[in-house]
């Protein structure tokens, strides 16, 4: 069973549906519609999978599994059957349940940890970034060139060709003259207008580039002998050289293609430029920034106002925060547990500085702290008057839905049945287990009930966990090795 709440944290929190670390509607109908999923469809093939892989995870973890169980469960996997059911909600009996004040008290007593609020605190902070130190900086441009000069080979590259080789190695039993003999000998092959990888995978002794057609992808300077490579890099695109002697062997060397050394002005690369240099040169305000707002937590240990002032920061608030909120801050590595410390919790003082990366630190203080408390009756009344009453229906519901049961099985026509309590049967016929168009809990249902007998049908009824009821009939199962 893969519930609609797994499907749905399933989707949000891929990591291909985001944006700014954050699920977005858009992107996931682009990326699915890409792949020619609308969202229904999308959904299904999701649920799908994931039921796939339950069955195979079972069947992995078992510990000792023969051909025949294996073959047992594959016969399940892929099992299909004539399925009718009728969906009996419970909100249809909202109506006819009736209530009284001590059931409602009754309710809330012997479930009071359900009404427990979350501990919260309410917190003052300062954040010291260096993304912020470096994009508030202000440039000079002399000194951006005079930095883009000193780094300029950072931002070049040298020239790069894309090689292949045919190799005819030299070995105790091939002297080098037999070598550059049977070398020269491929080589006017190719001359002759033989494809150079095909002679590559047939001729070259070079075992990790031979089935690529002696291919030996993009190199710069400095990677091969220098016989090889002064050959190399004077060839024109699609040239091949004669054999070339290196201390190995024999080559015949060709230029697939060739990428330009580049060397660009600061006006090509300037947004990387700026970029790296506005860190280099914020590094040590941010060391010492760092520095000096580690003493301060600790000597203004009750209040933060000061500390930002002399640094230049902006003392930002929340609202009531628990341990694990869904909040930017509360997820930053160490906060929380800084947070709910006695030392600032309890004692009310500034934490210590929080270094949560490199470029980012944090000081804090708690302002307000809420503890848990176990809500009043008269502050969740509704709520516990809506379970009560939501707990009767579905009793109702399930009641209905063995009424029904018992009628067929005493003999009355499911139709007639149907009919006569107001239902009507929806067929799925020939199902699997991973029917797009049914419900997965109803087909986790039906694929529960034992194979009928010959010309007859299996019932049984089953509630859900929202509360609703299904009546259920399975009137043919078709394995895959019958006919």
């Amino acid at each position: 069973y893969y519930s609609d709440a797994e499907l749905d944290a399933e989707i949000v929190t891929s990591p291909v549906f985001m944006m700014d670390g954050q699920f977005n509607a858009q992107q996931f109908q682009q990326v699915i519609g890409t792949a020619g999923f609308t969202p229904l469809t999308y959904r299904a093939e999701v649920r799908t999978d994931k039921l796939f892989d339950q069955m195979i995870t079972g069947i992995q973890q078992s510990a000792f599994i023969t051909q025949q169980e294996a073959k047992r469960f594959g016969g399940l996997l892929s099992q299909r059957r004539d399925i009718a059911y009728i969906q009996i909600l419970a909100s249809d009996f909202i109506d006819q349940v009736e209530i009284n004040d001590d059931e409602v008290a009754h309710y809330y007593n012997i479930n009071l940890s359900d009404f427990v609020t979350d501990e919260t605190v309410d917190l003052q902070y300062i954040e010291l970034s260096r993304d912020e130190l470096a994009a508030s900086y202000e440039i000079d441009e002399l000194e951006l060139q005079e930095y883009f000069d000193t780094n300029k080979t950072g931002y070049s590259t040298d020239e790069s060709r894309h090689i292949a080789h045919i190799l005819i190695e030299t070995t105790a039993d091939l002297d080098a003259e037999a070598a550059r003999q049977r070398a020269e000998s491929v080589y006017q092959r190719i001359v002759a207008g033989e494809d150079f990888s095909a002679a590559a995978q047939e001729a070259s002794d070079d075992q990790g580039s031979r089935q690529n057609g002696g291919d030996l992808g993009f190199n710069q300077r400095g990677i091969f002998s220098p016989d090889f490579e002064s050959i190399a890099f004077s060839l024109a695109v699609n040239q091949v050289s004669e054999p070339v002697k290196t201390d190995i062997g024999f080559h015949l060397i060709k230029v697939h293609a060739i990428e330009e050394a580049f060397a660009p002005e600061l006006i090509d690369v300037r947004g990387e430029v700026e970029q790296t240099y506005r860190y280099a040169v914020t590094e040590d305000e941010f060391v010492s920034k760092s520095s000096r707002m580690a003493e301060m937590l600790f000597e203004n240990f009750s209040e933060l106002e000061s500390v930002a002032d002399a640094l230049g920061l902006e003392v930002r608030s929340t609202g009531h925060l628990k341990r694990d909120a869904d909040h930017s801050l509360m997820s930053a590595a160490g906060v929380s547990e800084a947070a709910f410390s006695p030392d600032v919790l309890l004692d009310g003082n500034n934490s210590d500085l929080i270094e949560v990366s490199d470029d980012y630190h944090v000081g804090l203080r708690v302002t307000a702290h809420n503890p848990s408390k176990t809500k009043s009756l008269e502050e969740v009344n509704l709520d516990v008057t809506y379970i009560v009453q939501r707990q009767k229906a579905t009793r109702l519901a399930d009641l209905k839905a063995q009424e029904i049961v018992s009628a067929i099985e005493a003999g009355s026509l499911a139709q007639f049945v149907a009919d006569e309590h107001g239902f009507d049967w929806k067929l799925a016929p020939a199902a699997s287990r991973f029917e797009s168009e049914v419900e997965p809990s109803v087909l986790a249902e039906a694929f529960k009930l034992p194979r009928p007998d010959e010309n007859k049908e299996s019932v049984g009824s089953a509630i859900f966990p929202n509360g609703d009821a299904v009546v259920l009939r399975v009137s043919e199962v078709f394995s895959p090795d019958e006919n």
